[in-house]
């Protein structure tokens, strides 16, 4: 990636070895020695030994807020897509956060994923916004192929 986000396709991720058996994991970003962020392919619970899906994955990212606005979400969240879909074979990727995390949402559109619902949770100690609920996006295999085509992730990534 030219940004320096690590790709799928030069580093291993490194989750919970049954996450790493088939290709699940985080990824971290770096511009010569500075911390970008991070992406991440994989479940949604955080217990080591819960069983793996092979067939759908949640996509996750956070960026430092000081790179904000350069794309980086998205070119590293597309990258993630392509190897979800094309190296590893899931029929689904989803993501989930608060309603009013537009930024998020924006990247969730522009990679392709669309809104399946909205629901309300109840937290001991809510954000603020919490009362707005969680929103969940997906995209599936066939909506990735049709959007991409046999284009490289690189090249969707850039536009071209």
């Amino acid at each position: 990636m030219g940004s320096g986000v690590v790709s799928p396709r030069n580093q291993s991720p490194t989750t919970a070895p049954v996450a790493d058996r088939v290709g699940l994991g985080w990824w971290v970003g770096f511009e010569g020695g500075t911390f970008l962020g991070w992406w991440d392919l994989g479940r949604s619970d955080s217990t080591v030994d819960a069983p793996v899906s092979s067939d759908q994955a949640e996509i996750g990212w956070r960026v430092m807020s000081r790179q904000w606005r350069r794309g980086l979400a998205t070119e590293g969240a597309l990258l993630l897509l392509d190897h979800g879909f094309r190296t590893l074979g899931l029929q689904r990727i989803w993501a989930e956060t608060m309603a009013v995390n537009y930024p998020s949402r924006g990247v969730m559109t522009k990679i392709g994923m669309h809104h399946v619902r909205t629901h309300v949770r109840e937290w001991q100690d809510p954000l603020p916004g919490a009362d707005e609920g969680e929103v969940l996006y997906e995209i599936t295999a066939t909506q990735w192929r049709q959007q991409i085509g046999n284009r490289p992730a690189f090249d969707a990534v850039r536009g071209s």
